[in-house]
C-alpha cells in the first residue's frame, strides 16, 4: 500500500478502509480460512493487492504467524498454477514466462515482508520457512534464526 497516497487523498483513505473492512469480514479469521475449503479457495483467488490489504490489517486474527505463512503459501501455489496455465494456454515464450514468474516472486517478497518472522517457532523457521521457494531473501530469515539460536540480536 502506498500510504503517502492515502495520507494525501482522503477519499483514497476512506476507500482503503472500506476495502479492508470487506476483506476482513470474509477473511479476517485466518484460522477459519485455513480450515474451510470454500473460504480457502476464495482466498487463493484473490489478487495480490487484496492479499496485501489482508496481511497488513491490524484487525487480522490468527492462532499463530505460522497460519499466515501457510495461507500465503497456499495463495502462492494457486497463483503459480495460474501463471503456468497462462503460459501454456497463451503459448508464451521463455521471456514472457520469466516475466510472469518474476512478477509473482516480487508479489511474494512484498507479502512476506509483512510477516513477523520473530514470532514463529524456531523449529518452524528452520524446517519450513527456509524451504519455501517464495521467501526472499532467505538470508533475512536465516539471520533471525541464527540470532535466536545464538541468543543474539541480528
Amino acid at each position: 500500500r502506498d500510504t503517502s497516497l492515502t495520507r494525501n487523498i482522503p477519499a483514497l483513505s476512506s476507500l482503503l478502509a472500506l476495502c479492508t473492512a470487506r476483506v476482513l469480514a470474509v477473511f479476517g479469521d485466518a484460522t477459519a480460512v485455513a480450515n474451510d475449503a470454500a473460504l480457502l479457495a476464495q482466498f487463493c483467488g484473490l489478487e495480490a493487492c487484496v492479499v496485501s490489504v489482508w496481511v497488513t490489517a491490524d484487525e487480522l486474527r490468527a492462532d499463530s504467524e505460522a497460519t499466515l505463512v501457510w495461507l500465503l503459501h497456499a495463495w502462492y501455489l494457486a497463483r503459480a498454477k495460474v501463471v503456468e496455465e497462462a503460459v501454456a494456454a497463451q503459448g508464451l515464450g521463455a521471456e514472457e514466462s520469466a516475466l510472469l514468474h518474476a512478477s509473482l516472486q516480487h508479489q511474494m517478497t512484498e507479502l512476506a515482508a509483512q510477516l513477523h518472522i520473530r514470532s514463529l517457532e524456531k523449529g518452524f523457521t528452520a524446517s519450513v520457512l527456509l524451504q519455501l521457494p517464495w521467501l526472499q531473501p532467505r538470508a533475512d530469515a536465516a539471520c533471525v534464526l541464527a540470532a535466536e539460536l545464538g541468543g543474539e540480536e541480528p
